[in-house]
């Protein structure tokens, strides 16, 4: 008797599909869009603790919307946040600071201090720095002094 466990099986067998057609026929419906890769699945991967699958969704759709959209597009920097967010759940902690503070500063510009995408995205790398720091008892200052640099250049007077 084998028994499956939760992360044997897909978690939503019924979704297989469902991303691709709508922004498959989105894409032809709507000039000048393209078809991104399947994300509406990654966050579900990411529950049932299927981050690999889940990175791999996020990296082609970062891919992707950079090569569409450009850098600094609103698109790109949630692409990059939720791929950091998907490195920092599978505790790849080194790949997700550098995406988050990216996104951080692009959210910043784009949208202001205030804006829930980029209290969302500083939340997400508060959690990283947190982890970071967790993770390498050994190296605390290092990460202190990464996360006191990163604050402080890009928001003056906060560690003043």
């Amino acid at each position: 008797m084998n028994k499956e466990t939760r992360h044997d099986r897909d978690p939503h067998p019924s979704r297989k599909g469902v991303g691709n057609r709508f922004t498959t026929s989105w894409s032809e419906t709507v000039p000048d869009t393209f078809s991104a890769p399947d994300t509406f699945s990654a966050p579900i991967y990411l529950d049932a603790g299927r981050t690999d699958d889940a990175i791999k969704m996020h990296e082609a759709n970062l891919k992707q919307t950079e090569s569409k959209l450009g850098p600094d597009h609103r698109d790109t920097l949630k692409s990059r946040m939720n791929l950091g967010a998907a490195y920092r759940a599978a505790g790849q902690l080194e790949r997700a600071v550098p995406l988050l503070e990216q996104a951080v500063k692009g959210f910043r510009a784009m949208a202001g201090l205030d804006h829930p995408n980029t209290l969302t995205c500083e939340q997400l790398l508060a959690d990283a720095y947190t982890a970071a720091v967790q993770c390498t008892r050994d190296n605390r200052k290092g990460v202190r002094n990464r996360f006191t640099t990163f604050w402080s250049e890009t928001v003056p007077d906060t560690f003043s």
